[in-house]
């Protein structure tokens, strides 16, 4: 049952899913994220988002006691804040004034050294690069869109607000030449199909 589980996960993720993201061409649609937050991106899964500040982050490595294997590499989980809700943010904390600060924007980057901490140096902090930049990702749905255990460590300090249709970006991902998920999709499908006969009573008797 695990296995089938497992195939039906890959079958929509890496299969289904990738089919539609390979589908869209690989060249990023670009948006400000700005647009994002005024107009979103419609069904666009390959983007290129511009004009924002890095924010608050979450740096995430794997427990290795974890029953959960998904975990198996260290990543950094970070907001993407338009250059006003930046500075109101900074403006807020500077003064000591009670500012929620929302977050529409969210990317995550597993391309980071295990030893960083995010610590502020000069010109940048060791895992984001601090001042206006662009990322190029793919926008994730579904069973690899944020978790409920990541949005929280974002809320838990009242500082900011994760939104409830937050976009959720895989920085440095992109989509597939289309026969790889196609292939996925007839493999795994074949996989489904033969866990599922081993589950279905044949209806013989022994005599």
């Amino acid at each position: 049952m695990i296995i089938l589980l497992a195939a039906l996960y890959g079958l929509w993720t890496y299969g289904i899913d990738g089919i539609r993201i390979s589908l869209q061409g690989r060249t990023p649609q670009t948006y400000t994220a700005q647009q994002v937050i005024d107009s979103g991106v419609g069904g666009a899964r390959y983007v290129r988002i511009t004009g924002f500040t890095d924010g608050t982050y979450v740096y995430q490595t794997p427990d290795k006691d974890s029953d959960d294997k998904t975990r198996t590499v260290n990543r950094i989980e970070y907001a993407l804040l338009p250059e006003q809700e930046f500075k109101d943010s900074v403006a807020a904390v500077m003064s000591g004034e009670s500012h929620v600060t929302p977050i529409h924007i969210m990317a995550s980057d597993s391309r980071v050294s295990s030893g960083c901490q995010a610590e502020e140096k000069e010109g940048g902090d060791g895992c984001l690069t601090m001042g206006e930049r662009t990322i190029e990702g793919i926008v994730r749905t579904g069973p690899d869109a944020l978790t409920s255990e990541t949005r929280n460590l974002f809320n838990e300090g009242g500082e900011y607000r994760v939104s409830d249709n937050v976009l959720y970006i895989t920085e440095g991902d992109r989509p597939s030449a289309l026969w790889v998920p196609i292939l996925v999709t007839v493999g795994l499908t074949l996989l489904s199909l033969l866990m599922l006969l081993t589950f279905v009573p044949t209806g013989r008797r022994d005599s």
